[in-house]
């Protein structure tokens, strides 16, 4: 069973080891390494105001050990939608801990965070259990958006997954 809770000062470390490994620039993050100082200053700002900042940020925690993390962002008021992405530590794989993270994210953005729609965008490129991920929890692959990001000296397709809650 895993729990989603806001970001405290002793998810430095995750967040360090999260937000600077090499493999998951390739989904999503920035491609540029982060000090502790940022990140540090970063975890101090965090607020559970979707409305106000446009993002969530929750650590993935099972038996009391943190093993991710999940976000919401590019949250729409508006339109009541939101971006998801997940990072698991590379031990904490393969484990059902992003599947089921990704099912308590759905209920909570649908029953609290008055999120209708949930999108995922996965580059081609990343492993096939991504979007298993996702499928598992019933979103549905809408489009794929040509050369829509750059890696490794090329640009890849991203195919984007969406769920009505």
């Amino acid at each position: 069973m895993i729990t989603l809770r806001p970001l405290e000062p002793e998810d430095l470390d995750l967040l360090y080891t999260i937000e600077n490994a090499p493999e998951n620039w390739a989904v999503g993050l920035p491609g540029t390494a982060y000090s502790r100082f940022a990140l540090r200053n970063y975890i101090a700002s965090q607020t559970s105001d979707l409305v106000a900042t446009g993002q969530l940020r929750y650590v993935i925690e099972a038996e009391n050990n943190a093993v991710g993390l999940i976000d919401l962002f590019n949250y729409d008021a508006l339109a009541q939608k939101a971006e998801v992405g997940i990072a698991v530590t590379l031990p904490n794989r393969n484990k059902g801990f992003a599947t089921e993270a990704l099912n308590v994210l759905c209920l909570r953005a649908k029953e609290t965070l008055n999120v209708h729609q949930l999108i995922a965008k996965i580059a081609i490129t990343t492993h096939p259990s991504a979007r298993e991920i996702f499928l598992r929890n019933q979103f549905r692959k809408i489009a794929t958006l040509p050369d829509w990001t750059f890696q490794q000296s090329r640009f890849v397709d991203v195919e984007l997954y969406s769920r009505i809650l």
